[in-house]
This record gives C-alpha cells, structure tokens and sequence, in this order.
C-alpha cells in the first residue's frame, strides 16, 4: 500500500539479497524497455499527425480550387454544336485514332453508325466518350461543343480548367 514492492527480513540471507537486486534490476529494465518503446509510439504518432495535418491542408486546397472553379461563371453556349460527322472528319484528318478505331470511325462517316458490327460497336462507343462528347478531366463537366478539337490537343481540359492549371 505504501508503494513498494519488495520487501526482507532481518536476518537477511546473502541468497534472497542477491534475487531482490537481481528482480529490482529486471524490472527496472523492463521500465526503461517500456519508456522507450512508448517514446517510440509517441514519436510515431508526431509523424503520422503531421502526414494527416499535410492532407487534410491538400484536401482543402483542392476544394477551395473545386469552390473557385464552381464558382465562375460558365461561358456562353451559343454556338451551335459541332456534328458528330464534322468531329469524326477532323480525327480521321489528324492523328488522333490508332488503326482499329481509324477503321471504324470511316465506316461510320462513310456507311452510318447503324452499320457496324458487334465488335465495332464498343470501339464506336470509345471514340464518341473521348473524343466527340468528352468530359473534362479537371471539372468532370462535358466540354462545349466548340472546345472539342482544343480539348484533344490540351490534354483534355475544358477551356476554363485549362485557364486554371497554367
């Protein structure tokens, strides 16, 4: 009850002093083990606070730029949307497309997209999401109409996220 441990009885044998050293040495290792190892976590904890600290400060950069993004206004849309065949033309002029997709997006120019074969339908369907109704891939919104064949050269920006990250 007083705070210690161990205790000896006089008269005190040489054999039960040397154990009552040897265990009050021993525990004061297993303390010296047990501070270490907690400095050790303690230490461990700094590291991964100020990792969670740098993230959070990332995640809140990102949502003050998705803020500000959402916050300007979106550009006119009056232009009248380019057609499908006018798009398809300028890939099929440039070089956007590997050889399957080549194939397919000249069959469709050439024949309409009702023609196509079962496996061309899927190849179809990847060029229309990337190149002829892309979305941004900053803002997620799909890019206007007019900003398509910009979007193939920039890296796939709309032309306000564009104007963001340079």
């Amino acid at each position: 009850r007083a705070g210690f441990t161990d205790m000896l009885l006089k008269p005190i044998a040489p054999l039960e002093l040397l154990m009552a050293v040897v265990r009050a040495r021993d525990a004061i290792h297993r303390a010296q083990q047990l501070t270490r190892s907690a400095r050790e976590i303690v230490a461990r904890g700094k590291i991964r606070g100020e990792a969670s600290r740098q993230g959070v400060a990332t995640f809140e950069r990102a949502i003050a730029s998705s803020r500000q993004s959402l916050s300007r206004p979106l550009r006119g849309c009056d232009d009248l949307p380019a057609s499908a065949e006018a798009l398809l033309e300028t890939l099929i002029g440039g070089d956007y497309l590997d050889a399957d997709h080549h194939a397919v997006a000249c069959k469709v120019l050439s024949v309409g997209e009702p023609s196509l074969l079962a496996w061309e339908s899927p190849l179809y369907a990847l060029v229309k999401q990337q190149f002829l109704q892309p979305a941004c891939k900053l803002c997620r919104y799909r890019i206007p109409a007019a900003e398509v064949t910009a979007s193939w050269q920039n890296g796939g920006y709309c032309s306000l996220c564009l104007d963001s990250i340079t």
